[in-house]
């Protein structure tokens, strides 16, 4: 009886010693969820240090590039002062010698009127001046027509009427009696200031008269005798003035 209770004793020990070495020496043991968890953790730290550095890599050529654009513009800014350099073009319209050519021009414009002084005798003329007839200072030569007043006026600056041999100054024409048969000079014809436009039979019968045209002429005229509705006799002399 004491035999069989140790044995049963000394086997029971010995099965003890197996199952704890069986651990370490049997199949792999399975990984808990720490374990894994902190495996993963580990590679995805791996991976994220790989993609910081491949992504900083491929990032720094793209910074690049747009320093590049910046160094290409600075070229055409600097073509805008190309253009302004036509500036010159404008003032190439210097050809001042133009103007000298109307200096010309308005040499030979002037007629040679201008150069007649005022009181240099145009033209002297003798005639006689009919009843109802008339002459104008500016005809060349004077040459008396036929005519009366009509309803736009009188077609000549004196006029020899039919009505009591009345001398008249039509068409703004002025008339100055000089007093005393004074000579009818250019000197003595502008002094005058009396002006008249109508002159009885017996005012211009053998009289000096001096005579101013719209146009700006002097005449000096010297009459014969008025009889009548007969012709009178005139010398008339005109002046530039």
């Amino acid at each position: 009886m004491s035999d069989s209770t140790g044995q049963g004793a000394g086997g029971g020990s010995s099965a003890a010693t197996n199952s704890t070495d069986t651990g370490p020496t049997g199949r792999s043991r399975s990984w808990s969820v720490g374990e894994i968890a902190a495996a993963v953790s580990a590679v995805a730290a791996v991976v994220g240090v790989l993609l910081v550095i491949f992504g900083v890599g491929s990032t720094s050529p793209a910074k690049s590039r747009p320093t590049t654009p910046t160094a290409e513009a600075a070229p055409s800014a600097t073509t805008p002062p190309s253009s302004g350099t036509p500036t010159p073009s404008p003032s190439t319209p210097s050809p001042l010698p133009t103007p000298s050519t109307p200096s010309t021009s308005a040499t030979s414009g002037p007629p040679a009127s201008p150069a007649v002084t005022p009181g240099t005798v145009l033209r002297t003329e003798t005639f006689e001046l009919a009843s109802g007839y008339g002459f104008n200072i500016e005809d060349a030569p004077l040459r008396p027509g036929p005519g009366d007043i009509d309803e736009t006026g009188s077609k000549y600056d004196l006029w020899n009427s039919t009505h009591q041999s009345l001398l008249m100054a039509r068409r703004d024409t002025r008339l100055v009696l000089l007093k005393d048969r004074e000579n009818a000079t250019y000197q003595t014809c502008r002094q005058q200031s009396a002006f008249e436009t109508t002159l009885y039979d017996q005012d211009w019968d053998n009289a000096s008269l001096c005579v101013y045209s719209p146009t700006g002429l002097i005449a000096g005229i010297e009459t014969g005798t008025v009889n009548g509705t007969g012709p009178v006799p005139m010398k008339v002399t005109i002046w530039a003035n």
